[in-house]
């Protein structure tokens, strides 16, 4: 906004967040400072607006090779809540608290009260939180026994928790199998008498179940790089 003002010279009343509360600034300024004031205050509102549509914390499947700026990779990375504060508060320590990070060095020890690890989902798929589900359909059987992604972090049925890879409990039917025995021949041999010469039986042939399948169970897949809002 503009006072009125002669020649080339105006006064503007500077947005809320550049001047004391409830002041009103009538600093003299030219028009493309103005402008650019203009310009200031509409990006920060698109980057509060942005913020409330995508918060810190977000995670997105990325399609790129690299984060873009503004976000990182959920590559279990140990951070620092005095410099990811917002970060720190939408997550706190339910991906690790950095407790036995052997890459910290002597002159940056960990902090398990501040330190925080951001999700490590490298090769993971993601899974939906039981979250007090009473539904079978809805929830994990195996909650219970969910294992901490990282020190510190969360374990059981809690946003943060990882398993390894497991079958459903099964069983197999195996089909049935015909073999032919050389035994006695079929009837009887005229003009021999009975006796009790043992015949001999073919031993029976393995029949192994051989190994088949890759490394793990999946479904089809493709890769991304998984990256959280900061």
């Amino acid at each position: 906004m503009r006072a009125p003002s002669s020649g080339r010279t105006s006064f503007c009343i500077a947005p809320t967040w550049a001047r004391p509360s409830g002041s009103r600034c009538r600093m003299p300024c030219s028009r493309a400072q103005e402008a650019g004031l203009a310009v200031v205050a509409a990006r920060l509102e698109n980057l509060e607006q942005n913020q409330a549509l995508c918060p810190p914390g977000t995670i997105l499947a990325f399609a790129g090779t690299n984060a873009p700026p503004g976000w990182l990779p959920c590559d279990g990375r140990t951070m620092r809540s005095s410099e990811q504060p917002r970060l720190f508060a939408a997550i706190g320590q339910a991906w690790g608290d950095d407790s036995n990070d052997s890459n910290n060095i002597a002159e940056n020890p960990p902090d398990e009260t501040t330190d925080f690890n951001v999700p490590n989902l490298r090769g993971l798929f993601l899974r939906g939180a039981t979250v007090g589900s009473t539904n079978s359909f809805f929830t994990d059987p195996d909650a219970a026994v969910r294992l901490r992604s990282r020190p510190g972090g969360n374990l059981g049925d809690a946003v943060g928790s990882v398993q390894a890879e497991e079958f459903k409990t099964h069983n197999h039917t195996n089909p049935p199998y015909q073999y032919i025995l050389n035994a006695w021949p079929e009837g009887w041999n005229t003009g021999k008498d009975w006796d009790t010469t043992p015949g001999e039986v073919d031993s029976l042939s393995a029949r192994p179940m051989l190994p088949a399948g890759g490394n793990e169970t999946h479904p089809r897949n493709a890769s991304v790089l998984y990256i959280i809002k900061l």
